[in-house]
């Protein structure tokens, strides 16, 4: 008898582990959608004392091109490169993105990289996806439906230092962000080069 209970709760303790990964596959499947999705974000970033607080308008074209249309600028993604598009300026820096990076992009787009699961907490029609990125000492969760439709985002990279987001008019197909800014910008800075 006495063996039987340490072996439940391992393999309670697993598939609560287990689970975490599946709903993160979801997560990650409604993000990458074959007609791409789009949806609007409220973030909030602390750093300390400053915090600031904006809202965008994202696509996600597929998992390598994400565009994030902000009030005063553009952020196209295509691969590793990040164009930054000044609307008062009229302004394109054209950058390489930082592999081993780790912030809002990441998060918005699902491209996180050596995360592990700590837990799911399941209740109603929701999962909170509680996560931690080891290597950098960063924590939080991903709040989805069990669509697997994200609804909050959270990290926290240090005690005052994080990043919360709040997802609303999450829709499927329908992407209309213009990226002729490309083409047209007044000037443009290579940092890729």
């Amino acid at each position: 008898m006495l063996l039987k209970k340490p072996l439940f709760i391992l393999i309670a303790i697993s598939s609560v582990f287990g689970q975490s990964e599946i709903w993160y596959q979801k997560f990650l499947s409604a993000l990458r959608n074959d007609s791409g999705v789009r949806f609007t974000a409220q973030i909030i970033q602390k750093e300390f004392e400053f915090s600031t607080e904006s809202k965008a308008h994202i696509e996600i074209i597929d998992s390598s091109h994400i565009i994030f249309d902000l009030d005063q600028e553009t952020i196209f993604i295509s691969g590793d490169t990040i164009q930054t598009y000044n609307k008062l300026t009229n302004q394109l820096i054209i950058d390489r993105i930082i592999n081993d990076d780790f912030g809002l992009l990441s998060l918005l787009s699902g491209n996180l990289k050596d995360i592990s699961f700590n837990k799911s907490i399941i209740s109603n029609n929701r999962v909170k996806i509680i996560y931690s990125i080891p290597d950098l000492s960063y924590d939080g969760y991903i709040d989805i439906l069990k669509s697997g439709e994200p609804k909050k985002m959270n990290i926290v990279y240090a005690k005052n230092q994080f990043i919360d987001i709040k997802i609303t008019n999450f829709k499927v197909g329908g992407l209309k962000i213009d990226t002729a800014f490309l083409y047209r910008s007044k000037e443009i800075i290579n940092l890729y080069e």
